[in-house]
């Protein structure tokens, strides 16, 4: 049994180390893209954010280890969820120029909503990443959001022209630490 218990420990370390790189990769790829061009303003505006992205996904892998028998703390505060994603979009544009496509945010407009900004933003961010990924180059990628007073939730989707996801790993996209194989 505590062989067992190891084994699924040194699986679960392999899967975190792998959402790391993921995760790390994303605003380093911009902070080298943006670096190799001439520097404005505008620019640094978002070396920084991406930096600052970094530290907050360190930040998150350290309360993780901290709490690691407790799930990941969430700090819900009243925000402006569309000014949320509109920064993350914008955090997201030297990513969108790189591969020449654009986006569309279509949905309903939002009055404050209580989440934990930190990790709405992680999820945003890499939910259009992904489409950034898999969608072919020149596509237009629209982020659609809908939000129900009588249900109480906000949705948000995001349709592009990729080859999406596996049928067969649909049921296993919020595992912890999940990520799809066999993508091309």
């Amino acid at each position: 049994k505590a062989h067992q218990k190891l084994i699924e420990l040194d699986h679960t370390k392999e899967e975190l180390a792998a959402m790391v790189v993921h995760d790390l990769k994303n605003p380093l790829s911009a902070i080298m893209l943006l670096s190799d061009l001439p520097p404005d303003s505008h620019r640094l505006n978002y070396i920084h954010r991406a930096g600052r992205e970094m530290e907050d996904l360190i930040n998150n892998l350290m309360a993780v280890q901290k709490y690691e028998t407790a799930a990941l703390p969430i700090e819900p505060q009243p925000i402006e969820l569309d000014i949320l994603v509109n920064e993350t979009l914008e955090s997201m544009i030297p990513l969108f120029d790189e591969r020449k496509m654009t986006y569309i945010k279509t949905g309903d407009a939002w009055e404050s909503v209580s989440i934990d900004p930190r990790l709405a933003h992680r999820m945003i961010y890499n939910i259009l990443n992904n489409a950034l990924k898999y969608a072919p180059t020149g596509d237009q990628i629209v982020l659609h959001t809908r939000y129900s007073t009588q249900e109480n939730h906000v949705e948000l989707s995001v349709t592009d022209h990729g080859p999406g996801i596996p049928e067969g790993q649909l049921d296993t996209i919020f595992d912890k630490y999940s990520q799809v194989q066999g993508r091309q």
